[in-house]
């Protein structure tokens, strides 16, 4: 595998630091300065350290991502969507040949797949809490009975208000991951090279720490966490709340605002146990796919970052205490 351009430069940069700290080396050698000596001897160490991890991440990762980590999202990206996976692979094998796209993409196509839930039944939510709202004030007669009955559904108002809040929210959320989804695709990998390259530097070795163990998290850890937990938990269940999608034929049925009233008492009379029973089921099925499984993801995430930066030498408490002194 030939090294891309900012490989090399990561390479040539941990190169220079660990011939900084070696000259500086020599120098307390013929200075016969002790306390430089035992410095910079841990310095060339770190040095060849960062040399080598760099060499290694690259190389090791660069190989597990393209025959691992995308075979193994595609495969989940299958299971879920059969559709959205054949649109991924009729568009990126141009462009990827013969690899899979980043596994950053592939969590992303997951969550345009997931989000069709919640964006199929929007519409059918809006309609339907809509005309729960029209028809609530009106006085209809029941069948059989000779004075008017007020029909006022209060529960189910606001049942259907709830859900309808619930679904534009987690369309909020849905927009929100999938742009952290793109700083990890895009974003991720140039806090990998800048971590080595700073962590060549005996003054930055702290923060470039800190930098290689966000980006590994990002990059890798967060779509890979996502794509798993989604293979694992996600419910695979279809939205269409049939029990609501005969309401909005009540708008074109009638014109009369009573016969409006009187057909949705009817109609809702008989169906009212499974508009309940469906609309639990599709908010605790959307809590699940949309809220649940991405934070079980971040929190693997974050959870990575905290150890494997103290790995990768980050000592930003100590870079703090310095710049507190120097000012």
């Amino acid at each position: 595998m030939a090294l891309q351009e900012w490989q090399q430069i990561t390479i040539m940069l941990s190169i220079i630091g660990f011939l900084g700290a070696a000259g500086i080396y020599m120098v307390s050698v013929i200075l016969k300065s002790d306390r430089l000596k035992k410095i910079y001897k841990r310095e060339i160490l770190e040095g060849v350290v960062n040399i080598f991890a760099a060499l290694l991440l690259m190389v090791l990762l660069y190989h597990f991502d393209i025959h691992v980590f995308r075979p193994f999202s595609m495969e989940i990206l299958h299971s879920v969507s059969p559709h959205v996976y054949s649109q991924v692979v009729a568009k990126y094998s141009r462009i990827y040949p013969p690899t899979n796209p980043p596994i950053g993409v592939i969590a992303t196509y997951l969550v345009d797949a997931t989000a069709s839930c919640p964006t199929g039944v929007l519409s059918t939510l809006v309609i339907s809490n809509t005309i729960v709202s029209f028809s609530a004030g009106f006085s209809t007669r029941a069948k059989g009975v000779y004075v008017p009955i007020s029909y006022k559904p209060g529960f189910l108002l606001a049942v259907l208000n709830n859900a309808l809040s619930l679904t534009m929210f987690m369309i909020m959320v849905i927009l929100l991951y999938i742009k952290i989804l793109a700083f990890s695709t895009f974003i991720a990998p140039t806090f990998i090279y800048l971590g080595f390259m700073l962590r060549a530097f005996t003054p930055t070795r702290g923060a470039g720490g800190y930098m290689v163990a966000v980006g590994l998290a990002f990059y890798y850890v967060l779509p890979l966490s996502y794509i798993y937990v989604l293979g694992t938990l996600w419910s695979n269940e279809t939205c269409t709340l049939s029990s609501l999608s005969g309401i909005t034929g009540f708008v074109n049925a009638t014109s009369n605002v009573s016969a409006l009233a009187n057909l949705f008492e009817v109609y809702f009379s008989h169906r009212l146990f499974n508009i309940f029973t469906e609309l639990s089921t599709y908010t605790a099925n959307l809590i699940t796919d949309q809220c649940l499984i991405p934070l079980i993801a971040l929190a693997i995430t974050f959870t990575f970052t905290n150890v494997t930066s103290t790995i990768f030498g980050d000592r930003l408490s100590e870079i703090g205490r310095g710049l507190i002194k120097f000012i």
